[in-house]
């Protein structure tokens, strides 16, 4: 994170990161080019949507924001997001998303992990859950209080329109219902007074409206 101009704070390092090209085909040689200039291994990814479907933050900070909601606009972000607001019943609501989430790609055909293992294979972080991962982790523990001090965080206004709604988009075209991840995304929307489930990437705005599940795999 950045502490101030020219400074920045490395809370932790990933043991890999996934790729992913489009079209998919070509992800041998770009992972063959950029190779050089990671220090950590590429894996390549099925396609571009298991990019998407795979990343945390939306499972992390999307309701973590939501059910601290009060905490964040009294105290202006002064407390540890990870390691204080993330207690046990939030993660349990984490847990749930993650589940929905991962349905959701399995009918896709996507390769996906839960977030929990991503935490431990990503950080090598260790936990029997998802809230004794985080709450015990270095990564989110080893500095002072990080929470945003506003509801028109990133955090929000990125990771509900930008991941979690495409996920509830992808599951009603597949047949498959999220109503926990929905009900985030209305509460996100409810609080900063933007529909994120007509803004953010649906199948319209993404320009697939109308294409059938398997001619968007195809394309990707």
């Amino acid at each position: 994170r950045k502490v101030e101009e020219g400074k920045v704070n490395i809370w932790g390092v990933k043991s890999y990161i996934s790729i992913a090209s489009l079209p998919a085909v070509n992800i041998n040689n770009i992972v063959e080019i950029l190779n050089d200039f990671f220090p950590i291994p590429l894996n390549p990814a099925k396609n571009s949507l298991e990019i998407s479907f795979s990343n945390p933050n939306m499972i992390v900070h999307c309701p973590t924001m939501i059910l601290n909601a009060g905490r964040i606009e009294s105290t202006k972000g002064d407390f540890m997001f990870y390691c204080e607001g993330m207690t046990k019943s939030v993660c349990k609501v984490m847990e749930k998303m993650d589940e929905e989430r991962m349905e959701i790609g399995e009918r896709l055909g996507l390769n996906l992990i839960s977030t929990f293992e991503w935490l431990k294979q990503t950080y090598h972080l260790k936990g029997k859950n998802l809230y004794e991962v985080i709450s015990t982790s270095p990564v989110y523990g080893g500095h002072g209080p990080d929470a945003p001090g506003t509801l028109s965080h990133r955090y929000i206004t990125e990771d509900v329109p930008y991941l979690l709604v495409p996920v509830v988009s992808f599951g009603k075209l597949s047949g498959i219902q999220a109503p926990i991840i929905e009900c985030i995304i209305r509460l996100a929307s409810a609080i900063n007074g933007v529909d994120y489930l007509k803004t953010g990437r649906n199948l319209e705005t993404l320009g697939l409206s109308g294409m059938s599940l398997e001619k968007i795999l195809t394309c990707i």
